[in-house]
């Protein structure tokens, strides 16, 4: 949005907050963002939120989907080859009705049966403002810390390597994705920081793993290596279902020989806004076949 439009967004009083569950995409600061490097915005003071069950009015955007300082990134993601994308979270109309099966683990009373879920997010606990429940660490722990440049919410997850030259944090449980045929896009994302100074240049690469029931492999998608720095970043990785009903889980992964970089014991990684989500399987044109050269004619001499 150019800054014309954006000051006629700003017509009235507004006021200057982190962004809300509602908020008009067109309230969004982005040099404010880049500053405090969370998402803020500026937002009419007399309309902040739609009533109940009525949509705000213009194009909403949920901060689940927003990455904090976007302006910034944008220039990181060029050098470093994060892939950020937006827009295409949710499933194109027509598609079919995501349902999807998992299991979570809780205390006393044993795993719960699966559940089905409706389309949108599919990993259960993205942003653990209440607590970690369903992830878990190898070679690294995990601790939960209150943080208020949190891109969501004002939880994050530290995950910090302990040994090894290589670290991940992951579902519990894979998601059991059906209803979408072999193909659809599987979209995973999260945002990502280095913990503390001996992080800085380290590398995260995010990871789909899909596996059958019997959990035998059948593929995996890796996002481009990320360097980390001190202000988060997004990451994502795209792949395809390999068949319905393949079980899907997405990690984060610290790993070692990237830009000639190793992981060492202490070095972690600031996690939020984990994801996973379907979509149709974009559309491939078919190159149109070239005309075939019309004969020439041809002439006789008596």
């Amino acid at each position: 949005m150019n800054r014309a439009n954006h000051r006629r967004r700003e017509s009235g009083p507004v006021e200057t907050r982190p962004f809300q569950e509602g908020d008009d995409e067109s309230w969004i600061d982005w040099g404010l963002t880049a500053t405090e490097g969370r998402m803020m915005v500026r937002a009419p003071v007399s309309g902040q939120h739609a009533p109940a069950g009525q949509a705000p009015p213009g194009p909403r955007i949920s901060p689940k989907h927003m990455i904090a300082g976007a302006s910034a990134v944008a220039v990181a993601a060029l050098a470093i080859g994060v892939v950020a994308t937006s827009g295409d979270d949710d499933p194109s109309p027509g598609t079919p009705p995501a349902t999807t099966t998992s299991r979570t683990a809780t205390t006393g009373t044993g795993p719960r049966p699966p559940v089905r879920r409706s389309a949108g997010n599919l990993v259960q606990n993205p942003s653990f403002e209440k607590n970690v429940a369903g992830w878990n660490a190898w070679q690294a722990t995990i601790s939960r810390r209150d943080d208020n440049r949190a891109p969501h919410g004002s939880y994050i997850v530290r995950v910090t390597s302990t040994r090894g030259t290589a670290f991940a944090f992951a579902q519990n449980e894979p998601v059991a994705v059906t209803g979408w045929p072999a193909g659809a896009r599987v979209r995973g994302r999260a945002v990502v920081r280095a913990a503390n100074a001996r992080s800085v240049g380290k590398v995260v690469v995010l990871r789909l793993r899909q596996r059958d029931a019997a959990g035998k492999p059948l593929g995996e998608a890796a996002s481009r290596p990320v360097r980390l720095t001190r202000a988060f970043a997004p990451v994502v990785v795209i792949g395809s279902l390999k068949r319905p009903g393949a079980r899907v889980d997405v990690r984060v992964s610290g790993e070692s020989g990237w830009f000639k970089t190793r992981i060492i014991r202490g070095m972690g990684v600031d996690v939020d806004m984990l994801g996973m989500r379907l979509s149709a399987a974009p559309k491939v044109q078919k190159p149109k076949p070239k005309p075939k050269p019309k004969p020439k004619a041809t002439t006789t001499t008596k």
